[in-house]
């Protein structure tokens, strides 16, 4: 009902502890338990942190999750890697069902996000990568562009995502392994950042990308085939011509068992968005 009954006052009741819990001064069990109870709470949480206020519940605990997602000492990769994985699934579950709540923290939310779309273990990057495809597809479902956060983190976010699917051990096919979620999730966030970008981000990927469709590394043939295909979902003269340009050397690339998948998909694409 309307009112608040037992089940509110319990979903209080667990918020605080959580909050609590998560606090740097806590075992890294601690807060990883508190981390995970934190996202399954997310899923019934609106009422209780409804409230804009900047002294609110749900303003401090997002800057707790933030927390989670520290960096070590050489500052190339987070402090507890099991409990920045969760952290970032907090924050992505914020963007994707309390963005009101993290939307005025994403100045501070998306420089640890972008940090962590290239942070070991996989696990840890696969998170970052949700956190952005969830937040490029709510700025594309708001219309929100020009003064976009990722629009604004385009610059550094594409060619991270570029150097993120080179670096992954690609088969003949995506498969089920570590290797294989990398490269699909990067891929998923790759179409969704240049769709919430405009076509300054398109142009920023082709330029980086296209002139390695013809490598004789197939890592990085393949890098550039994903890549065309994902600016082919925005009509724009650089997917235009970039298209035109790389079309029989992606009909040859089907022959390759390394590439053909990469090369279907990417056709398919064209096929569907141009």
């Amino acid at each position: 009902g309307k009112g608040r009954g037992p089940v509110s006052d319990a979903i209080d009741v667990m918020l605080g502890t959580v909050l609590d819990c998560l606090q740097a001064a806590e075992t890294v069990p601690v807060r990883r338990a508190a981390a995970e109870a934190l996202f399954h709470l997310l899923g019934h949480s609106r009422e209780a942190l409804s409230s804009a206020d900047p002294a609110s519940r749900g303003t401090h605990i997002v800057r707790a999750a933030i927390s989670l997602c520290r960096t070590n000492l050489t500052n190339d990769g987070p402090e507890h890697p099991e409990v920045a994985a969760v952290g970032l699934r907090c924050i992505g579950r914020f963007v994707s069902e309390h963005f009101a709540i993290i939307g005025p923290h994403l100045s501070s939310v998306c420089p640890v996000v972008l940090a962590a779309v290239r942070w070991v273990p996989q696990l840890v990057a696969v998170q970052a990568l949700e956190f952005w495809t969830s937040l490029a597809n709510h700025e594309i479902s708001n219309q929100v562009y020009d003064d976009g956060a990722v629009r604004e983190a385009a610059t550094l976010l594409v060619p991270a995502l570029l150097e993120l699917l080179a670096q992954t051990n690609g088969c003949v096919e995506f498969d089920e392994g570590p290797d294989g979620t990398l490269m699909e999730a990067a891929s998923a966030c790759l179409a969704c950042v240049l769709l919430a970008a405009g076509h300054l981000a398109v142009e920023q990927c082709l330029s980086l990308a296209a002139p390695y469709l013809t490598s004789s590394d197939h890592r990085l043939r393949r890098v550039s085939i994903i890549a065309i295909g994902c600016a082919a979902e925005l009509s724009c003269p650089a997917s235009e011509a970039a298209i035109v340009a790389s079309f029989g050397a992606l009909l040859s690339a089907l022959d390759v068992p390394e590439l053909r998948r990469a090369a279907a998909v990417c056709l398919g694409r064209i096929f569907e968005f141009q």
